[in-house]
């Protein structure tokens, strides 16, 4: 799971400036991929908050896309995940669902879980 920035420079209200993306402007999308072949399985374009019933929320966007891999068939073997989809919520929704995960988790998002033996630098990493 990880995000893509697509080079855009026309105009839309959902462009994004990320400044530490080699093309700083364009548009967001979220991908999940499989990792030894790289195949997208599912992708959402960011267009921001807008009100729609889909929520942006992380936890949300996760969800959506494991019960999507849920009922493609695709067997369920190991999550990875950056720092940025990672919190103890994700953990928990992957193993309620069977999946085994590898992700860091920043020390913002440790709800009192983490210990000082569990950091490495600022980030938490778990395996399970």
């Amino acid at each position: 799971m990880d995000e893509t920035l697509i080079p855009y420079l026309g105009w839309l209200d959902f462009r994004q400036y990320l400044p530490d993306k080699p093309h700083p402007f364009g548009l967001l999308v979220r991908v999940l991929a499989l990792a030894k072949s790289r195949f997208i399985v599912k992708f959402e374009l960011y267009t921001g908050k807008r009100g729609e019933k889909r929520s942006n929320q992380l936890y949300d966007l996760m969800y959506r896309f494991l019960t999507s891999i849920n009922t493609t068939g695709i067997p369920k073997k190991t999550f990875y995940a950056d720092n940025y989809y990672s919190s103890f919520a994700v953990c928990k929704m992957l193993q309620e669902q069977g999946w085994e995960f590898r992700m860091t988790i920043r020390k913002n998002r440790c709800n009192g879980f983490c210990t000082t033996n569990m950091l490495i630098g600022s980030k938490l990493h778990l395996a399970f």
